[in-house]
């Protein structure tokens, strides 16, 4: 789920006040460190959790590069079976099939979401806990930041 969305603005924007009572603000845990040049920005994740925990500036290191190979979305999300037949790894409500799930459900499942912490398909994803926020809102960032003029 996205019940852990953090965003990490540069200065050349700013977060804009609340505006309404109960809603949740963007969860700004750092701000983006200004660029030093010659240096390349480096992604800290947690390993338990895939959290991002911190976001910074380093030099360019000597050790080995790992290569990714990128594969459409809509291959990642159908795969083989022993049956010779592709599967979607996730339910029809758009949550991964198996053991996904947070112990969080617990805490939260008055809230009414259901499998609250559980992987879910693109478009699927809640980033908050009272009404309604996605990823893919095309209006997410001008709903909380605005461009320092």
């Amino acid at each position: 789920c996205g019940c852990y969305h953090f965003f990490f603005p540069s200065e050349k924007i700013f977060r804009g006040p609340k505006t309404e009572l109960f809603r949740e603000d963007a969860f700004v845990p750092q701000w983006l460190p200004p660029y030093e040049p010659g240096s390349r920005l480096s992604v800290r994740i947690g390993t338990r959790r895939h959290w991002v925990e911190r976001i910074h500036y380093t030099g360019f290191s000597a050790g080995t590069p790992i290569t990714y190979t990128l594969l459409p979305y809509d291959v990642l999300e159908s795969l083989p079976r022993d049956s010779g037949r592709n599967e979607s790894i996730f339910s029809p409500e758009g949550i991964v099939k198996g053991e996904t799930e947070r112990p969080e459900r617990f805490l939260f499942f008055p809230a009414g979401i259901p499998d609250i912490g559980s992987m879910r398909q693109r478009g699927h994803h809640g980033t908050a806990l009272i009404g309604e926020r996605t990823f893919d809102d095309p209006r997410l960032f001008e709903e909380f930041f605005f461009l320092r003029k």
